[in-house]
């Protein structure tokens, strides 16, 4: 009996200690969603527009395996809304939000390739944890790098 309680003590200490640091999976555990919605919270201009499932993303990756496990889109009214469709990256901007770093970083790389590629989908964008924040090039850089300090600060 004195064994089982020295387990049960030392698994709720490890539990206490992980609750405490905000789970074992730190930014990993945050959806777009969240990110999203935290960050609306900094920055009055932002607002989110569409949260996305398997069905109605437009990419068709979301929960396929190495793909992103959320995404949003999101606006900002400094820009013309009128210009594209609703939850076009080029409204706003858009986070995507993955099981491991290490599976944002690969699609980091590939949208950052792509811009890079062509003028027509340049864009700001930061890796941050498990997360990939994409925010219009309507945007001047003053007005994007409220994004990247706003998403530094939310993403734990």
């Amino acid at each position: 009996m004195k064994r089982s309680v020295g387990v049960i003590t030392a698994i709720a200490v490890v539990l206490v200690g992980l609750v405490g640091c905000g789970g074992a999976g730190g930014s990993d555990d945050q959806s777009a969603e969240d990110v999203a919605n935290a960050m609306a919270d900094r920055i009055s201009t932002m607002t989110v527009t569409v949260v996305y499932n398997a069905e109605t993303d437009p990419n068709t990756l979301l929960g396929r395996p190495g793909q992103y496990s959320s995404k949003v889109a999101f606006a900002d009214s400094r820009i013309d809304q009128d210009s594209a469709e609703k939850g076009d990256t080029e409204l706003g901007g858009s986070i995507e939000s993955f099981p491991d770093s290490s599976s944002a970083k690969r699609r980091a790389n590939y949208v950052q390739a792509i811009a890079k590629s062509s003028g027509l989908f340049a864009e700001y964008s930061w890796l941050i944890g498990a997360h990939l924040v994409r925010v219009a090039k309507q945007l001047t850089p003053e007005q994007a790098e409220e994004y990247e300090q706003a998403a530094k600060a939310v993403i734990n």
